[in-house]
């Protein structure tokens, strides 16, 4: 099916005048005509009535539409082939978190870096309560965000990673109660043993906890209900980044995201217990201006980010 063709075809359909789309196309309109004909033949249905004036029929409509997307498509096609020839420079500006930013972005930033060299990276690191107004502000192309946030409707997303809330317990408050064989066991257990054992150890009502964040300190008000009727709350942070910056790590039990696990400091390796409730599971999603629309480096950071999370 040649692309000329469908060009033609198009500019008939859009004109619904055979002389007039001929002078835009700069063609004989006998050209014109025939082109339209051999598609007409080629598909053996009639695309224009031609009396009393040229209109579109039910099958021209309907080819029409098809038509347009295929075009778009090329157009697309062929802009990207444009940019791998030119090997295209450009800019990609990511907002971001700090904690985002230390156990997400390496995952990907090296491939990118990689596969795109000519394109010069910005990453900004900012509270997630400012990323949705400075990307409609303009001050960056793409950023990363946990999805149980409202976005402006003005803003689309894409699920670039999955991640779970976790109960986190500091190994040295689980020896009293498990030996080393014991605790070897409960790691590589399944959730819900996990809770049999910890909640029959007793352990969960004799530790301190540290609560971060008012969505994370929501969700542990909810598991000390079902399990710490009269919870030892040690402290509440309101910035989940200040229990990474300062040394509080394993004088308390706290909820954290699995990803984050690698950020806590010193030698002792936590216990980690999936929360089973599914607001626990925490998409992070890719967000950029839905009317501004994606510029080409951030589409190549999506499709090395959709990648990274096929393959986790």
């Amino acid at each position: 099916m040649p692309y000329d063709s469908l060009k033609y075809f198009c500019a008939v359909a859009a004109e619904l005048n055979m002389t007039r789309a001929a002078r835009k196309l700069h063609l004989s309109q006998q050209t014109l005509s025939n082109h339209v004909a051999r598609l007409e033949d080629e598909y053996g249905v009639r695309f224009f009535e031609r009396k009393p004036h040229l209109r579109l029929t039910a099958a021209g409509e309907c080819f029409y539409s098809h038509v347009k997307k295929v075009l778009l498509h090329e157009e697309e096609l062929l802009s990207q082939f444009d940019e791998i020839r030119s090997q295209r420079r450009g800019r990609l500006s990511i907002g971001v978190t700090q904690t985002r930013a230390q156990t997400f972005l390496p995952r990907i930033l090296p491939d990118f870096i990689e596969q795109n060299p000519d394109v010069k990276l910005d990453v900004n690191v900012c509270h997630v309560s400012e990323l949705g107004r400075r990307l409609l502000d303009g001050d960056f192309d793409l950023i990363l965000t946990p999805m149980r946030r409202t976005l402006d409707p003005r803003i689309e997303s894409l699920v670039v990673h999955e991640d779970q809330l976790c109960l986190v317990i500091p190994a040295h408050f689980l020896t009293p109660f498990f030996d080393a064989r014991e605790l070897d066991e409960l790691r590589e257990a399944e959730p819900e043993r996990m809770y049999r054992d910890l909640i029959a150890s007793g352990v969960l009502r004799s530790m301190p906890y540290v609560l971060t964040g008012p969505r994370l300190a929501e969700l542990a008000r909810r598991f000390f209900s079902e399990h710490v009727p009269d919870p030892h709350i040690l402290m509440e942070l309101h910035d989940t980044e200040v229990l990474f910056s300062l040394p509080f790590a394993g004088i308390g039990a706290t909820f954290l995201f699995r990803s984050l696990l690698p950020l806590i400091p010193g030698p002792e390796r936590p216990l980690a217990v999936p929360l089973p409730w599914p607001e626990a599971a925490i998409p992070l999603s890719a967000a950029w201006d839905r009317e501004k629309g994606m510029t080409w480096p951030a589409k190549r950071f999506l499709d090395i980010a959709r990648a990274a999370k096929v393959q986790s």
